[in-house]
C-alpha cells in the first residue's frame, strides 16, 4: 500500500507545518515524518508509535493524530516541549488500555511542557483495574509552558489533570505558565480522583472549561481545582456541576498573590459545601459569579489578609435544613487595605423556603452596597456609652461605623447624664477618619446634664472634599480629677 493511499494530505492545512502525522490502518498505527516522506515507526499501540516519535525530536516539535481511536496500552512521556493536536474533540480519541495501569501514573505525561488540543482522552476508569489509579494527563516536573485546549478529557481512573509542579514562591523571568482553555472535563461517576491536582502553579489561567461530576463525590481536595497556590490564577467563563459530596469539600482554592474568579457557574445543590476558601493575597477578584449548593454558606473569608479585596455582581444561593439560618457571604477577622462589597445577589434556603440571606462584613476598609439583604444604605447606633477621661485627659475612644464602610452624612446626638460636681466641664471630641488615615474633629462642651445634636455647621466641618468617612470616632474629657458625669451617643445617617 503507498503512502498516497495512506496519508490523506487533504484534511491538514497546508499552512501549518507538522513533524510527524499519526494515523491507523486496519490495527496497525503509523507515524509519518512529513520531512523525509516516510514512515518511520509502526506498532499494534498506538502510544508507542507516538513515543517514538516524541523520541525522534530531541528538540521538540509537531505532532499531528488523525481521526479515530487510538488504544494507549504504553504511557507517553516526554521531557522536551511538544504539540500534540488532533481532528476534534470525539474525532481523535486516545483511550487508555488496561495494561497501562501497569507501566506508569500517567495516559500523557508531558515533562517538558506542550500543547494538546483538538482530542478526546478517554481514561477508561472501567478497564482499569483496583487500585491502580491512572492520570489522563499532566506533568510530574515544573515545564515553562503547559497549554491544554480544545480537549474532552474523560473516565480518569486517578485525576483528568495532575500538575505536580514546584513553582516558584516568588514570581520570577521563566516561570511556570499553565494555560487549560476550552475543555470538557467528565469524571467518572464512582471512580477517580481530583478534577484537576497540582502543586503550586507561577501563572495559571483557566477559561471557558466544563467539569461535570458525573454524580462524584470526592471526600477530599476540590470539586475543580485542588493546588497549593499560585502567583497569579484567573478562573474565568467555568462551569461546574453534578458532584454530590458530604464532605467539607471546597469548589477551588484560591490561594496567595492574585487571584480572579470571573464569570463562573458553581451549581453544587447536593454538595454539603460550595465554598471557596481564601488565604493571603495582595489581589482578588471574585465578579459575576453564580455559587449553589446544599449549604447555608456559599463564601467564607476569615483570618487572612489582603490588599484589595473586590467582591462584585455574585448570584450566591445556600440551602440549610428547615431550622438553620441561612447566610451566604461572611467576611471577618481580615486585614485589607482597600476592599468593595457590592451588588451581591445572596439567597438561602431554610427549609423550602427561600429568604433573602444575610452578608457579614465585619471588617474596616470595605466598602459594602446595593446587596439585596444587606442593608448599607444606612446606619445607626443608639445607646453608645463614652468613657470620660479626667484631668482635662480623654477616655478611651468609642467607634462608629457603618455596614457599607463609609459614612456620609452623619447626625448625631451627645446627651450628659450623672451628676456635674462644682465647676465641672465634659467636653466630647468627635472625630472624623477619612479614607486616606487623615482625621478632622470637633469638639462639644457641657456644664450641665442635657442633650444637644450636631448642628448643619458641625457636620460640614467634619466632611472632606473628595474623601470618605470611614468611621467617627468621640471621646471625653472632665476637667476635675474626678467624676460622675455619664456620657451617650446616637448616631445615624446615610452609609
Amino acid at each position: 500500500m503507498s503512502i498516497a493511499r495512506l496519508i490523506d494530505k487533504t484534511v491538514i492545512s497546508p499552512t501549518l507545518s507538522y513533524d510527524y502525522i499519526i494515523y491507523q490502518d486496519g490495527n496497525l498505527y503509523f507515524a509519518f515524518n512529513t520531512k523525509t516522506n516516510q514512515i518511520d515507526f509502526v506498532n499494534i499501540d498506538a502510544g508507542t508509535v507516538i513515543q517514538q516519535a516524541i523520541n525522534a525530536l530531541p528538540n521538540g516539535g509537531k505532532i499531528f493524530i488523525k481521526g479515530g481511536v487510538y488504544s494507549i496500552s504504553e504511557a507517553v512521556i516526554s521531557n522536551v516541549y511538544v504539540e500534540i493536536i488532533g481532528e476534534g474533540i470525539d474525532v481523535t480519541i486516545l483511550k487508555c488500555a488496561y495494561t497501562l495501569a501497569n507501566q506508569s501514573g500517567f495516559m500523557f505525561q508531558l515533562d517538558g511542557g506542550g500543547y494538546v488540543s483538538d482530542l478526546t482522552i478517554d481514561g477508561n476508569a472501567d478497564g482499569i483495574p483496583s487500585p491502580n489509579n491512572v492520570h489522563c494527563i499532566g506533568c510530574a516536573a515544573s515545564p515553562p509552558l503547559f497549554i491544554l485546549e480544545r480537549l474532552k478529557i474523560k473516565n480518569a481512573s486517578g485525576a483528568l489533570i495532575y500538575l505536580n509542579t514546584g513553582g516558584n514562591a516568588i514570581p520570577s523571568i521563566g516561570s511556570q505558565v499553565v494555560i487549560l482553555k476550552d475543555l470538557i472535563l467528565q469524571h467518572h461517576p464512582t471512580k477517580g480522583a481530583d478534577t484537576i491536582a497540582s502543586g503550586w502553579l507561577d501563572y495559571a489561567i483557566f477559561e471557558n472549561i466544563d467539569a461535570n461530576g458525573n454524580g462524584y463525590s470526592p471526600t477530599g481536595g476540590a470539586f475543580l481545582l485542588d493546588d497549593a497556590g499560585a502567583n497569579t490564577k484567573v478562573v474565568e467563563k467555568c462551569r461546574v456541576y453534578n458532584y454530590s459530596s458530604t464532605a467539607n469539600v471546597p469548589v477551588i482554592n484560591l490561594n496567595q498573590y492574585k487571584q480572579i474568579l470571573r464569570d463562573n457557574i458553581f451549581y453544587l445543590p447536593n454538595a454539603a459545601v460550595c465554598e471557596i476558601p481564601l488565604s493571603n493575597a495582595d489581589l482578588v477578584i471574585m465578579e459575576n459569579n453564580y455559587m449553589e449548593a446544599g449549604t447555608p454558606i456559599s463564601l467564607s473569608i476569615t483570618n487572612i489578609t489582603f490588599k484589595d479585596l473586590i467582591i462584585r455582581g455574585n448570584n450566591l444561593v445556600g440551602h440549610a435544613p428547615a431550622g438553620y439560618g441561612p447566610n451566604a457571604i461572611v467576611i471577618q477577622n481580615l486585614t485589607v487595605n482597600r476592599g468593595i462589597v457590592e451588588n451581591n445577589s445572596v439567597w438561602g434556603y431554610s427549609g423550602t423556603t427561600l429568604s433573602s440571606a444575610g452578608i457579614a462584613v465585619l471588617v474596616p476598609n470595605v466598602r459594602v452596597k446595593n446587596n439585596p439583604g444587606w442593608d448599607t444604605g444606612n446606619f445607626k447606633t443608639s445607646g453608645l456609652s463614652i468613657s470620660v477621661g479626667t484631668g482635662g485627659a480623654y477616655g478611651s475612644a468609642s467607634t462608629i461605623t457603618s455596614p457599607s464602610g463609609i459614612i456620609t452624612y452623619p447626625r448625631i446626638k451627645i446627651t450628659w447624664g450623672g451628676t456635674f460636681g462644682t465647676g465641672e466641664t465634659v467636653t466630647v471630641q468627635i472625630t472624623a477618619v477619612y479614607s486616606d488615615g487623615t482625621t478632622a474633629s470637633i469638639t462639644k462642651s457641657a456644664t450641665a446634664t442635657g442633650s444637644l445634636w450636631l448642628t448643619d455647621d458641625d457636620v460640614f466641618a467634619l466632611i472632606a472634599q473628595g474623601k470618605d468617612i470611614t468611621q467617627l470616632q468621640v471621646s471625653a474629657s472632665s476637667n476635675l480629677a474626678s467624676t460622675s458625669v455619664t456620657v451617650t451617643v446616637n448616631a445615624y445617617g446615610k452609609a
